[in-house]
């Protein structure tokens, strides 16, 4: 993450969490965190360096959501029983971790692992699960409603061809490893579903499928949360869920360049859903009444904004994911969406100095994060021409 050509991340930003956080290392293993420690995160398939992940408060619902073993130590999952699995230890994908080996009996069908999750909500459930496979046909994720008896998502995917066969509406699947800890084929999988607010819910893995078989797969990690789009995982402990603090980014405000009267900002971002709102970064005083902000207003929607005296104006254009967004100052500030056909400006003046600048969330550091990561972010305190943006931006 460069912010300018001699200035060190530790220089010159102030960052907390109030919680420990997860995040892929380069050898696609999921580390963690600690409180207070930024993450820079990598592609866990390619090794790519994402960036510095900024993300909003979210609570992993789950007990035990890396440790689904059987027995009573495992209690928080039902279906661990004999007649169900055979269930021994594994190489986990979290380090420090241990999977859990499920080789189903072959006894009964429909043999899967669940947890009770409390009533919908108005806002979508959102899950997400790490699975390895070692001869599986098949594996089954559901959302259920307990209260109707039925599926709120139910999504079957079928290992030779790598797609859901069922739900693939509500599912994604992305393979990080051909060749896992233990040896076979590694897959994220998220399910997104609404369910009827105020019914019960629950939520179920069927790791060789519904039918009768004796077939294994290896179960690492689950996640549970509320929100449209699942987040970095959470790990939580024997009996409780889980909650992870938002990642709050501050430019240090001794930076005497914040007092500048003009400048230009470069952002390289991406975003885990563009069509959330979300802030990229935000100059203010610390309240709504004056700030200019960058951001994403909804629907794919970018937005430029400057507001003083309760007044807005704003300037909207298209988002599409992993784009630079350029903007400049003296007494009009003006964007540019790079790759994204996006202009805009605002006629209203507005005053300098503002002492606070936010990255990744509103102005008084909380709400509407970018939910994904800077991969840069260059600030010059005087305007830039657009040659020399054209420099940085290929540098």
């Amino acid at each position: 993450m460069m912010l300018n050509k001699t200035l060190k991340f530790e220089d010159i930003i102030t960052f907390s969490r109030a919680s420990s956080a997860t995040y892929w290392d380069a050898n696609g293993v999921l580390q963690t965190a600690a409180t207070d420690v930024p993450r820079f995160d990598h592609d866990p398939v390619t090794g790519e360096c994402l960036g510095l992940l900024i993300e909003e408060q979210r609570t992993n619902l789950l007990f035990e959501s890396f440790d689904i073993r059987s027995g009573p130590d495992g209690s928080s999952w039902a279906g661990g029983d004999p007649s169900s699995f055979s269930i021994t230890e594994a190489a986990s994908i979290l380090s420090g971790g241990t999977a859990y080996r499920h080789e189903n009996a072959g006894q009964l069908g429909s043999r899967s692992r669940s947890q009770y999750l409390g009533a919908f909500p108005a806002s979508p459930t959102a899950c997400s699960f790490l699975i390895e496979n070692v001869d599986a046909a098949s594996t089954v994720l559901g959302i259920r409603n307990l209260t109707q008896a039925n599926w709120a998502a139910f999504c079957t995917f079928d290992w030779a061809t790598e797609e859901f066969q069922t739900g693939a509406e509500f599912a994604t699947a992305t393979k990080l490893k051909d060749v896992g800890p233990n040896g076979g084929r590694l897959f994220y999988f998220t399910v997104v579903a609404n369910g009827v607010e105020g019914d019960n819910r629950g939520v179920n893995i069927y790791p060789s499928g519904t039918g009768i078989n004796t077939q294994t797969a290896i179960l690492h990690g689950a996640q549970v949360e509320q929100g449209a789009f699942a987040t970095s995982f959470i790990v939580t402990p024997e009996d409780s869920s889980a909650t992870r603090s938002p990642d709050l980014v501050e430019v240090n405000p001794q930076s005497p360049w914040l007092k500048e009267s003009e400048g230009t900002i470069i952002a390289e971002t991406d975003a885990f859903d563009w069509s959330n709102a979300g802030i990229i970064w935000t100059f203010s005083d610390g309240t709504s009444q004056n700030r200019f902000e960058a951001g994403v207003l909804g629907a794919n929607a970018g937005r430029l904004l400057v507001e003083t005296d309760d007044v807005q104006q704003t300037a909207v254009g298209p988002v599409i994911n992993n784009y630079v967004f350029v903007t400049s100052w003296d007494d009009t500030p003006s964007a540019t969406l790079k790759y994204d056909e996006f202009e805009g400006s605002t006629a209203r003046p507005f005053a300098f100095p503002y002492d606070h600048l936010y990255l990744g969330c509103r102005f008084d550091g909380g709400g509407y994060f970018i939910n994904g990561h800077y991969k840069r972010f260059i600030y010059h305190p005087r305007l830039l021409t657009q040659e020399e943006i054209q420099e940085e931006l290929s540098a």
